[in-house]
């Protein structure tokens, strides 16, 4: 039990071990170079992106012949691994093999051309992820039949990286999204049905993801604690309870069961567990100025059994 004068303490060290919102943030992004857009030396930049810690780093440079990407290649390697950030190679494989690299992004026409004989035949084979990068909803549907672990779908805005081609905006980015999380939800298929119905489905889940994401970072804003009470089976009365979290979207309630596993997936569940126990921990103080055995108990996550702060 906590007693009274350490819930300014417990607060502080709260604050200290917390993530912030940027780094929440940059924990889901993933960096994708182009030296040439760098107003400073390169690696100096690799090492300014890799000490925010996305969530990886896909080293591009597509105008580099293959002993050039790799020289470049293994400088970059060093400052990821310093900072334990993913690093994925592009277009090389067989530089990434020499180099222990497990992660490759390629063209969609390599990658088609690589697997022509089918995947047991693949040089891929010893990849645990292969990344692809696709320009159309057909393109993301032959990546997925090819067994990308994930798709990069451009480009969706302007930009420098592509002077003059005009972006293919945000109905095409939606449309690629909705088709990889049904495809994900219907891993035991062997197709994937792109309808209207499981379409609108996808959007939703999506709208929900960001929904969710938005409100960890700004306060936990819709989130709240409830508590479920225990009650002594002896004499009745009310000895204790559970700490239960809820959050809104779209002005309903939505599902535990649907939640926690966002925020699991999404990386958030640490930052969001660390609330509750604030929050179980100072409605607890509170009931005990006049109920001095009163406890409360909370759930927590798998995740965040490696949570040193709990």
């Amino acid at each position: 039990m906590l007693k009274e004068n350490d819930q300014d303490r417990f607060v502080l060290d709260s604050m200290k071990n917390e993530n912030t919102e940027d780094n929440l943030l940059y924990r889901q992004i993933i960096a994708v170079t182009n030296r040439r857009l760098c107003s400073r030396p390169f690696l100096q930049q690799m090492e300014r992106v890799c000490s925010l810690h996305p969530r990886a780093v896909i080293l591009r440079e597509k105008d580099l012949e293959e002993s050039q990407y790799k020289a470049l290649a293994q400088d970059v390697l060093k400052i990821c691994r310093s900072y334990q950030v993913p690093c994925i190679l592009h277009t090389f494989y067989q530089t990434a093999r020499e180099l222990g690299v497990k992660k490759i992004h390629l063209p969609l026409p390599l990658l088609q051309s690589l697997q022509k004989n089918g995947a047991a035949c693949s040089p891929l084979t010893d990849f645990d992820t292969i990344g692809v990068s696709v320009h159309s909803v057909d393109d993301a549907k032959e990546a997925l039949r090819l067994g990308a672990s994930y798709v990069t779908a451009g480009h969706i805005f302007a930009t420098g990286c592509k002077p003059g081609l005009a972006p293919r905006g945000l109905d095409f980015l939606e449309q690629a999204v909705s088709l990889i999380r049904i495809a994900k939800h219907e891993v035991v298929q062997n197709y994937v049905e792109y309808s209207e119905d499981n379409i609108e489905k996808s959007k939703r889940l999506s709208n929900m993801a960001f929904a969710l994401s938005s409100d960890v970072l700004h306060c936990m804003k819709n989130f709240r604690v409830v508590v479920q009470p225990i009650v002594s089976s002896t004499d009745g009365k009310m000895v204790g309870g559970e700490t239960l979290l809820r959050w809104r979207f779209e002005g309903e309630d939505v599902s535990p069961a649907v939640f926690i596993p966002l925020l699991e997936k999404n990386n958030m569940i640490h930052a969001v567990g660390r609330w509750v126990f604030e929050q179980t921990v100072c409605t607890c103080l509170r009931v005990q100025s006049y109920c001095s055995n009163f406890y409360l108990s909370f759930n927590v996550s798998l995740q965040q059994m490696s949570d040193t702060f709990l």
